[in-house]
């Protein structure tokens, strides 16, 4: 059984878990496209399970429950890999039996092989994935025939193929068809025609699929004046233009183009972010720089956008009363109670966001970010800290 892409459903229920004070694996794994690479895919998940065996096997440090169900994590994300080995490009398990949770995904990018064992699921690869790739459409045709494709990540697959006959089935008929032989040029009212019925076909794919942007290509002649056919609300999704020929553009020189440009309205798109974030920091607006200014804002709601500089990690605590996040503490600055330390308070900062119905934006491409680590949007400006609530306090 193939293991599908991400859903948004799965996410929601990663994002929900509450591990009950029992620790979760949280395991993450490239799978090379070569099929015989692939095969040492199983080696490496085991490699990555030592810490969670050693975990297992410690009885001072983790209750017999806890250990059981680690046992038993392991046991499953083993078994899975060894039943179907993962699709290329990356997998991720998540699992928690004492919490009956265990989710396998596949995902869309590559990524750094790690596992985390934590009460926290460690989602923030996950979610830097799902912030990394764009849903597109992607449109090849001529002045008779077009193609539409769905674009994912690495994925690229097919979605409707159009033909003249077709389109000429949709609406030459009757009086339609008899005014067509009245024109003149009849070629272009059959070009005209079908594009017209493209854009028709595109509308239904991007809302039966969620399509966020279009990539179009074609020869040079048929794809302004496709364009021009594009309502407004598709027309402002266009990503990029590339010229090509029908009849010689094979799948894998299609997926090469498409992937290109996909990447680079993607690089652009994040240097844009940055550069108006910083900015309006820069000029004393409402946006922060810097680890402790963000952690503050999503401790109380306050972020609408996120920008990490893309694999940044930072240790940290989490109170689990009230949701405060920061850096070194023993207790919560803001209710008192105890704190929990965290391997990656990133993480929990983007978790949190997420949940605050804000936008987690992961930076791949190296901008003035990286010297910040975070940055954030403000909903609106951030109260002073509580006494003490700076990285050192307590």
């Amino acid at each position: 059984m193939k293991v599908a892409m991400v859903e948004p459903s799965a996410v929601e229920r990663l994002l929900a878990f509450q591990g009950a004070g029992v620790p979760a694996i949280s395991l993450y794994a490239e799978v090379p496209a070569d099929p015989r690479e692939r095969q040492r895919v199983e080696s490496r998940v085991n490699s990555l399970l030592s810490e969670a065996r050693r975990l297992a096997k410690d009885g001072d440090r983790l209750s017999h429950e806890a250990r059981m169900s680690l046992r038993e994590d392991i046991e499953r994300i083993e078994e899975s890999v060894a039943h179907e080995l993962p699709e290329p490009p990356a997998v991720a398990f998540f699992a928690c039996s004492h919490a009956g949770l265990f989710e396998r995904l596949r995902l869309p990018g590559r990524v750094r092989d790690r596992a985390v064992v934590d009460e926290s699921l460690w989602l923030r690869p996950l979610l830097a994935q799902l912030d990394a790739f764009h849903r597109y459409c992607v449109v090849v045709l001529d002045r008779a025939r077009a193609e539409i494709w769905e674009l994912f990540g690495d994925q690229l697959v097919p979605s409707r193929k159009l033909t003249g006959d077709h389109l000429r089935k949709r609406d030459f008929a009757g009086w339609y068809g008899l005014e067509e032989h009245r024109v003149r040029n009849r070629a272009e009212v059959l070009a005209q025609r079908h594009f017209r019925a493209l854009v028709d076909e595109l509308e239904e794919v991007v809302r039966l699929r969620d399509i966020e942007l279009l990539i179009v290509g074609g020869n040079e002649e048929a794809v302004p004046q496709f364009l021009r056919f594009l309502p407004r609300k598709l027309r402002e999704r266009v990503a990029a233009t590339f010229g090509a020929d029908l009849d010689t553009l094979d799948a894998r020189q299609l997926h090469e183009i498409a992937t290109r440009a996909a990447r680079e309205y993607e690089e652009r798109e994040e240097r844009g972010l940055v550069r108006r974030v910083l900015e309006e920091a820069a000029a004393g607006g409402q946006a922060v720089t810097g680890l402790d200014p963000c952690l503050w804002a999503g401790s109380i709601g306050a972020v609408g956008l996120l920008l990490i500089d893309d694999y940044a990690t930072a240790p940290g605590v989490r109170c689990d009363g009230c949701g405060w996040l920061g850096r070194e503490r023993r207790e919560c600055p803001v209710c008192g109670s105890q704190v929990r330390e965290v391997p990656d308070v990133i993480d929990d900062l983007a978790e949190a966001v997420v949940a605050q119905h804000g936008t987690v934006e992961h930076i791949e491409v190296e901008t003035p970010l990286r010297e910040h680590v975070v940055a954030a949007e403000l909903r609106f400006p951030l109260p002073p800290q509580p006494d003490g609530a700076g990285p050192r306090g307590g």
